[in-house]
């Protein structure tokens, strides 16, 4: 045996040992998921409503939380790469599911601020920015509690459609939240 495959040899056992001695650390998937808020290039807009949008997207892990937008501009697209059984992207399947505010309250009027308007038979359209254009029509509007659970909502489904979830009902200032939320439920129709 050469000097070269020897020392190769050698370093090779040597690494196995450690790997065996040495604990592993035990990181989920859901560890090395980003969920800090990113710019996608995509757009939402509901002609009906006066929105016209741009899209960011925030990753959700494991633990389920989605995380508030931004600012009051900010619609969030939530991505769920741990959970494969929720959320979709537009004209790519499943169930897209986007937010954004009602107000900052009590002074600026939010991105969603019209979504209380919206009725059923609406045309939203999401502008990807690879140039694929999608849309969707408004099948039901409903209500849920604040703190309630919405997985519900969110799981993958076929036909494609989109879910809009904006705050409502009553402003509590002690916790900034209000108690309610609108969701907007769209199936795709292009």
């Amino acid at each position: 045996m050469s000097k070269r495959l020897c020392a190769s040899f050698v370093l090779a056992t040597l690494l196995a040992i450690v790997s065996l001695v040495l604990p592993r650390p035990s990181r989920t998937l859901a560890e090395y998921v980003d969920t800090s808020l990113y710019g996608s290039g995509d757009t939402l807009v509901i002609a009906g409503l006066g929105i016209n949008a741009p899209v960011n997207t925030r990753n959700v892990g494991d633990d389920g939380k989605m995380g508030d937008p931004a600012g009051k501009d900010d619609v969030v697209r939530y991505d769920f790469p741990t959970m494969p059984e929720l959320g979709g992207y537009p004209g790519m399947g499943g169930t897209t599911v986007l937010a954004g505010h009602v107000d900052y309250h009590p002074n600026f009027t939010a991105v969603f601020w019209t979504l209380r308007q919206a009725t059923v038979g609406m045309q939203i359209d999401y502008y990807r920015s690879d140039g694929v254009w999608v849309s969707y029509a408004i099948d039901w509007i409903s209500s849920s509690s604040g703190d309630g659970d919405i997985a519900e909502y969110l799981v993958s489904t076929s036909p494609e459609s989109m879910v809009l979830i904006s705050c409502e009902g009553t402003f509590d200032p002690s916790t900034l939240h209000y108690n309610n939320r609108t969701l907007v439920h769209a199936t795709r129709i292009s």
